[in-house]
């Protein structure tokens, strides 16, 4: 991919697990749309390896599907993980954006 090339990334996390996206070294990505199935006990976490904050979160208990549209810039420093908090089964996350860098 090169700059100014639109990016998707779908996952599929299993029970209580998480899996990250983590851009090649220089590459930049600029979020622009978050997607989790419902319900989901699902959450996004921004994480460096140390560190994580909580992006986004989607309890299990809501009944529409989770749709956030964002701005948030991704590398191989700061990156993303999915992680599915249900113990009954997988979940669906994804994101689209376009690639900066």
């Amino acid at each position: 991919m090169a700059a100014g090339d639109a990016f998707g990334y779908l996952v599929d996390v299993g029970p209580s697990s998480t899996s990250n996206y983590q851009p090649a070294a220089g590459v930049e990505i600029c979020i622009t749309s978050i997607a989790l199935e419902e319900p989901s006990d699902s959450r996004i976490n921004l994480v460096n390896g140390t560190l994580e904050a909580k992006f986004v979160q989607q309890p299990g208990n809501l009944t529409a599907s989770g749709l956030l549209n964002t701005k948030i810039i991704i590398t191989n420093t700061n990156y993303l993980a999915f992680n599915n908090q249900a113990a009954g089964g997988s979940r669906s996350m994804g994101i689209t954006g376009i690639q900066l860098k």
